[in-house]
C-alpha cells in the first residue's frame, strides 16, 4: 500500500533471504455447510474477483488466470521475483518443540 503512494518505495528482500507465507482456506470437515463453502471458494478464485481481493489488499497472488486483472504494481511486484530471489527464501516450517527455544532466542535479539 506504502509503495502504490510513494515509487521510491519497493518491496525488498534483504541478501541474506527471508521468510514466505502463504495464505490457505479451509473447509473444516465437519463443516455444517460444505456446499456453500466449496461456492464461496470457487467465487473468490474467479480471475477476476481474486485479482480484485489481492489488488484490494496489495498482494501478489499465485493465481496465474488473474494477473491480467492485478494492477500495475502488483504485476511488477510479480514480475520481480526471479528465480535468484526465489532461492533467497523459504517457508518457516513447525519447529515442533524447538519452537520455545526459538521463541526464547528472537526475545532476546528484540531487546537488545
Amino acid at each position: 500500500m506504502v509503495a502504490a503512494e510513494d515509487p521510491n518505495i519497493r518491496y525488498a528482500v534483504p541478501k541474506e533471504g527471508s521468510s514466505r507465507f502463504r495464505d490457505t482456506c479451509a473447509i473444516p470437515k465437519n463443516a455444517p455447510h460444505k456446499e456453500l463453502a466449496h461456492a464461496f471458494l470457487n467465487f473468490i478464485l474467479e480471475p477476476q474477483n481474486d485479482a480484485r481481493n489481492h489488488n484490494y489488499i496489495s498482494c501478489p497472488t499465485a493465481n496465474t488466470a488473474a494477473m491480467e486483472y492485478l494492477n500495475d504494481l502488483l504485476r511488477s511486484l510479480i514480475s520481480e521475483f526471479s528465480p535468484e530471489l526465489e532461492k533467497k527464501v523459504e517457508y518457516i516450517h513447525d519447529l515442533g518443540e524447538a519452537t520455545r527455544l526459538w521463541d526464547n532466542i528472537w526475545t532476546e535479539v528484540k531487546i537488545q
